[in-house]
């Protein structure tokens, strides 16, 4: 079920919500649900289904020729550090795009800008056609941002950190679904072991595993998401981003590493805006 945040009526009531549901017991107490999409939120034990960025399409189908992400005459402050400057590029359905760059140029300042979380000193990001400032909660919904730190809870297993994840996120994703994809990407021997004990690889795959949840969400942001990983996990994401830009979407990352993907790729130089 999709939803922006859990409002807590008790200090307990976050871990006693987390296992009720891990229980099955679908009278979860001490819980309130708080959509942000202002959609009608689905009867008690109906099947979560998932609503596609903001209503402007039901059918991946639809997608095709449908997007436009827009960034236009970009800057962006560090302190007092100007790190780029007049920076614009314009993505449509299908694209992907590698933001390239030394250290320390900007990269991960940009996508962070790119995502929402942060204000240019110049400038404007547009999605489809309107500044992502006026119109937070449709673009919210068409997002989905990883950055590039795991932020997994040593404490919580894979599935309860995906599951915790997907419902900050507002990703429509059961307990039932997150295990599965968990076993999907072969994690299936560690889902009840804390995650403290997973090898840097395994942390990285429990938390790209929300792509697999976000498929319907168009626009993904992703901040050197092929770190830690192996050659047969690389090669798997790599197709994922491919099939998710072949279906209309759109995907903007970061790297250090040459991927091969099967669909061509744009680079965009953070150099090249340097003041």
């Amino acid at each position: 079920m999709p939803i922006s945040y859990l409002r807590r009526t008790s200090a307990n009531s976050t871990l006693t919500y987390k296992n009720d549901i891990k229980a099955g017991n679908p009278a979860a107490p001490t819980r309130r649900v708080v959509r942000s999409t202002g959609l009608q939120a689905p009867r008690p034990g109906a099947k979560p289904k998932h609503q596609l960025f903001g209503g402007l399409a039901r059918d991946r189908r639809l997608w095709l020729n449908a997007l436009m992400f827009e960034i236009d005459q970009l800057a962006c402050l560090r302190g007092e550090r100007l790190l780029f400057r007049k920076l614009g590029c314009t993505l449509a359905a299908g694209s992907l795009l590698r933001v390239a760059g030394a250290n320390g140029t900007g990269k991960t300042s940009l996508l962070r800008l790119l995502a929402g979380l942060g204000e240019p000193a110049a400038g404007q990001i547009r999605w489809q056609g309107k500044p992502i400032q006026t119109q937070r909660e449709t673009f919210n919904a068409a997002l989905c941002y990883l950055g590039h730190a795991a932020t997994l809870s040593d404490l919580l297993t894979p599935e309860e950190n995906l599951h915790f994840a997907c419902l900050s996120a507002g990703i429509a994703a059961s307990p039932q679904e997150c295990c599965q994809t968990l076993q999907e990407i072969g994690l299936a021997a560690q889902l009840d072991l804390p995650c403290k004990v997973l090898s840097q690889g395994q942390r990285r795959r429990v938390a790209l595993a929300r792509l697999t949840l976000a498929a319907t969400r168009p626009l993904w942001i992703l901040d050197e998401p092929f770190t830690a990983l192996d050659q047969a996990a690389i090669e798997e994401l790599a197709g994922r981003c491919s099939a998710h830009c072949a279906a209309g979407g759109i995907v903007i990352f970061t790297s250090h590493q040459d991927v091969s993907f099967t669909l061509p790729q744009q680079t965009l130089k953070v150099e090249d805006f340097a003041p």
